[in-house]
């Protein structure tokens, strides 16, 4: 029997952390100001941390989708690696999109493909 609780990566943690944070400013802002600036304030704080939590969504997907579902990727790297890769070098918008042409492309008998 282990002793220890298991503890999710650090950039799972910080990326948890982060969109916490983001909900808990909005709200504030919200209730203290008016529903514009929480608006306002809550697609800033979402464009402040959106690189961060795409890709914390996906370490989240890598961490916790069935295998079944994470092995029906052919091709090489993984999808959602493709998709890490992607997002670190174009951006959120650019990096989303190389993801979904990735992933209408991603059939037998596989290959290998970089952003």
């Amino acid at each position: 029997m282990p002793d220890k609780f298991y503890k999710p990566p650090l950039v799972i943690r910080k990326t948890l952390l982060k969109i916490i944070f983001c909900l808990a400013i909005s709200i504030i802002s919200g209730v203290l100001i008016s529903k514009a600036f929480f608006y306002i304030s809550l697609i800033l704080l979402f464009l402040l941390f959106s690189k961060q939590t795409a890709i914390g969504c996906i370490h989240l997907y890598q961490r916790y989708a069935p295998i079944e579902i994470r092995a029906r990727c052919c091709m090489v790297p993984s999808c959602s690696q493709y998709s890490i890769m992607a997002i670190e070098r174009y951006g959120v918008i650019i990096g989303l999109r190389k993801t979904y042409s990735r992933l209408k492309r991603c059939k037998p008998p596989g290959g290998e493909d970089f952003p």
